[in-house]
């Protein structure tokens, strides 16, 4: 058996996108207000600090979390109160936003905006940029992240979850060991918390051991195609938002668009497909270029040149 190192950590995040870092950085803000108020004498007992850590397998913070985004601000106003102060990378207050269904070769404006779709006040975002700068505010709590470490077992002691264990590195395409074979770590935690994506690895083991979807509603999935394009002149200014239904998706297949204007002259522009769709033929990359061919989205691209592609 390999022998591994093990560290031990108080709470451990797997995962470093969005929701673990605003999970790490909401309980050290937590822990922080706790021990200010026992300062001040309203009883109970000061926290020691705890070593919270975060777990991602990408080398570098936000690569994978790819989209535009549009962002309702309340819960980073509470994770970071100041955060237009320190340089939030927002592209753009929502200050208009349109709703269409397309035809094949038309679009017909909504009437109205349905409350869900109402984004006045919201911020346009890249999620990528975002992750990176949340992460940022969370390593300036003294918050330890991991890039480059995957996580690929999850650790058991009895029915108790206590960590998980990273990838071997140095391992050749017939899985064996080269010159610079390295086994991987077991981290230890009191508590583990798993962020690896809506249908991450680790998450699918958990659910199955302990029967967590055990009478619960079927989880729905979609596939998102999204790019970053950088047009000749501004054709759609910054927190300008556009959704729409219909074309190029059938009546059978549930999915719609957006388009969110950035800064730069840029756009995000992606399509959603839900996998419950009937036809067996139906390919959601294909789907999205003959939505890009529709007239009124290449006249938006008409020029422009896509800088960025992730699904």
């Amino acid at each position: 058996m390999e022998q591994r190192d093990v560290m031990d950590v108080d709470v451990l995040f797997v995962g470093g996108g969005i929701a673990s870092f605003s999970g790490a950085l909401h309980l050290s803000n937590l822990i922080k207000q706790h021990n200010e108020k026992v300062e001040k004498g309203s009883g109970g007992e000061k926290i020691d600090e705890i070593m919270i850590a975060v777990l991602e397998k990408s080398t570098y913070i936000g690569s994978h979390s790819i989209s535009g985004a549009v962002l309702n601000p309340v819960a980073l106003k509470e994770l970071v109160p100041d955060f237009l102060e320190k340089g939030a990378p927002l592209e753009g207050e929502v200050k208009k936003e349109e709703i269409l269904f397309l035809t094949k070769s038309g679009r017909i404006p909504a009437p109205l905006t349905p409350p869900p779709l109402n984004n006045h006040g919201h911020y346009i975002v890249s999620l990528s940029k975002l992750v990176e700068w949340v992460g940022k505010q969370v390593e300036e709590q003294g918050i330890n992240i991991f890039p480059g470490f995957a996580a690929t077992e999850v650790l058991y002691e009895g029915e108790r979850v206590i960590g998980v264990r990273t990838g071997d590195k140095g391992i050749d395409a017939d899985g064996g060991k080269k010159s610079n074979f390295e086994p991987g770590i077991d981290l230890h935690a009191k508590v583990t918390v798993f962020g690896d994506g809506s249908r991450g690895n680790l998450t699918k083991t958990l659910i199955q051991k302990y029967k967590l979807d055990e009478g619960k509603n079927p989880q729905g999935y979609e596939v998102g195609i999204k790019e970053i394009w950088e047009l000749p002149e501004a054709r759609v200014a910054p927190g300008y938002v556009i959704h729409t239904m219909g074309y190029p998706l059938k009546a059978d297949a549930f999915g719609g668009s957006f388009i969110y204007g950035m800064k730069e002259n840029k756009i995000a522009i992606g399509l959603l497909t839900s996998l419950d769709y009937s036809d067996p033929c139906l390919d959601p990359h294909r789907e999205f270029q003959k939505f890009k061919l529709h007239p009124y989205i290449a006249g938006i691209l008409k020029g422009g040149k896509m800088v960025q592609y992730g699904a």
